[in-house]
């Protein structure tokens, strides 16, 4: 909504207060059913303390991580699911999603692989030019730039479809969980091949009440350092779908023939911590999106998602057109955190990336993005990523105090 005058900062603020108070309440019920779900799932898994004992060695009959896969299937919407400190990132969690759909089809049948939601995240095009070099047809479009119909005809004999739901650094829309439905749908009804449909779940779970697989999604994978870990789990990552695929995953992660069998989980108390509080976690990040989606389109700026779009992701991008005033609004996140506000950010080349990216974050665990943390791509527009927070009061204090140094 725009202010249609404001004396200063403050009294902008004080103007879009009010505003908030319908978008709050539509943020609280999406909690209260993520938070029912997760909880009635873990009853029905009747955890005991010892189940979340650590284990070691190779895994073997490890009952308190059964169980807590049981709880992420069941929370998600899966036949099974693996969810293991051995994937490290997002980034692994999507590979292996990847690796054990392509297994699962039979040799010989169509290789097409369509990615609809656009260019994926930069981490992932090394994963890209594996799988072409495994004579693998990758095909990217973007089904927010024309009707889904259109490429429906066109591509029937797909036998795979990649979806990303957050916008991760690109300009476009997040993917809302009711058009992913939609595509699920219409692909279902009308592609020949039946494809594996996979979903990049990175900074989307329980921003809605439903997950993809609840709409019929084969595979879905994230990473526990952000929305499902709460900020609580220091690592690990999961991935929840049909059974044939999650067991194709586990022999990709710990060997041929392993299957989800093998695994040690040094952290399964974090791990279902983490799961328990992750609504609560991601209501008051969302509430952030919305605040700061307001104030900055009020001061001038583009904004993702603008103020009123249905939220779809944890991320608040911030279009600033200039290398300065991101720099300014990098180091005001890193000064606002809790941890190592001293600290200065600083672009460089990280692994997975080919061009520089600045991250910041006074976060307690490195790399969380579901605490308070911002990142950005050191190239034109200059877009400022906002991502987690544990706090609304944190997030709100962050943003005004970025705004103050983008007035100068």
């Amino acid at each position: 909504m725009q202010i249609p005058m404001f004396n200063n900062l403050e009294d902008l603020v004080s103007q879009i207060d009010p505003i908030l108070a319908n978008y709050f309440s539509a943020i609280e019920k999406i909690k209260a059913k993520n938070f029912h779900r997760i909880h009635h799932s873990i009853l029905e898994a009747e955890i005991s303390d010892l189940d979340l004992a650590p284990s070691s060695g190779y895994g073997y009959s490890d009952w308190g991580r059964d169980k807590i896969e049981k709880v992420f299937s069941k929370v998600f919407g899966g036949e099974d699911s693996l969810v293991r400190p051995q994937i490290v990132s997002g980034t692994q969690a999507l590979y292996l999603a990847m690796m054990g759909s392509l297994a699962c089809k039979r040799a010989g049948e169509s290789r097409d692989f369509l990615i609809l939601t656009g260019q994926p995240y930069p981490t992932l095009l090394p994963t890209i030019e594996l799988l072409k070099k495994q004579d693998i047809n990758i095909i990217i479009e973007n089904v927010l730039e024309k009707p889904l119909d259109d490429f429906i005809d066109e591509y029937k004999e797909v036998e795979f479809i990649y979806l990303q739901r957050s916008k991760g650094y690109s300009l476009r829309e997040s993917l809302e969980i009711n058009k992913i439905e939609n595509i699920i749908n219409k692909v279902r009804q009308q592609c020949n091949n039946n494809p594996i449909i996979i979903v990049d779940n990175c900074y989307s779970e329980f921003v809605s009440d439903k997950e993809p697989c609840h709409l019929g999604a084969d595979i879905i994978a994230g990473s526990l350092l952000k929305n499902p870990g709460g900020g609580i789990s220091s690592t690990g990552g999961y991935l929840v779908g049909r059974k044939e695929i999650i067991n194709k995953v586990g022999d990709f992660l710990y060997g041929p023939g392993s299957g989800k069998e093998l695994g040690p989980v040094f952290n399964k108390k974090d791990i279902l911590l983490g799961l328990y509080l992750s609504p609560l976690i991601v209501s008051e990040s969302l509430k952030g999106v919305v605040f700061g989606s307001h104030l900055f389109t009020n001061l001038g700026y583009q904004v993702l998602p603008k103020p009123g779009e249905e939220l779809s992701d944890t991320v608040l991008s911030i279009i600033l057109n200039s290398k300065e005033l991101l720099e300014k609004a990098i180091k005001t996140v890193q000064k606002s955190g809790p941890l190592n506000p001293r600290a200065i950010p600083e672009g460089s080349t990280l692994p997975g990336y080919t061009q520089e990216v600045v991250m910041a974050g006074g976060t307690f665990t490195p790399g969380s993005s579901i605490e308070l943390s911002a990142d950005a791509l050191l190239t034109p527009p200059w877009v400022f990523c906002l991502q987690g927070g544990f706090y609304y009061e944190h997030y709100r204090e962050t943003c005004i105090n970025i705004a103050r140094v983008l007035l100068g």
